[in-house]
């Protein structure tokens, strides 16, 4: 078939209009792929981030019991921080050596007596502590190279006393998830 001058023309026309359009769909869709890609390395870097935050901080937070006094109705517990961070602490726990005479676990929100669950409750949360415990601005905090003392008094409920033949432990557990053991024998 023998196309006329102008049919070649808009034959032609009509092939470049196909490139141009091809090319802009390549364009577009490169642009949109490149797009989310970027967000997707945004979202891995911020997840990787606070994951090395998280580490860093637990590498930070070094401490130690250095004492334990002991009274009638509470204990009063010496830390020491040899870290640089400032530590704070999610949870005491105070108990025998068989668990049976005492078991108390202070937090920032309740003192649970483990040995008689849901008998024993403190309102407010916080009342028996000298400070309070957990990771607020007002939280009980040791400075890095610092001694600082926290006195737990017993509930109310609670009518053990501390007895000599026993041993009794402190398992501390700070904000980052460290944790320290203190047994003393009586």
């Amino acid at each position: 078939m023998i196309l006329t001058q102008r049919a070649r023309r808009r034959r032609a026309v009509s092939e470049l209009t196909g490139v141009m359009l091809s090319l802009g769909v390549t364009l577009a869709a490169g642009v949109a792929v490149w797009g989310f890609a970027r967000t997707q390395a945004g979202v891995q870097e911020q997840q990787l981030g606070a994951a090395f935050n998280g580490n860093v901080n637990s590498l930070n937070e070094q401490f130690v019991v250095a004492q334990v006094v002991y009274a009638a109705s509470s204990i009063t517990i010496y830390f020491y921080n040899s870290g640089q961070a400032p530590v704070q602490f999610a949870q005491i726990e105070v108990y025998n050596s068989t668990r049976t005479k005492i078991d108390l676990t202070y937090t920032a929100t309740k003192v649970t007596d483990l040995n008689h669950v849901g008998t024993c409750t403190v309102t407010p949360p916080g009342a028996l502590e000298s400070t309070l415990l957990g990771a607020s601005q007002t939280s009980f905090t040791v400075n890095g190279g610092t001694v600082s003392s926290i006195t737990l008094t017993f509930p109310a409920c609670y009518t053990g006393t501390f007895k000599s033949g026993f041993t009794y432990f402190l398992n501390v557990l700070g904000r980052y998830g460290n944790t320290a053991t203190y047994f003393q024998a009586m």
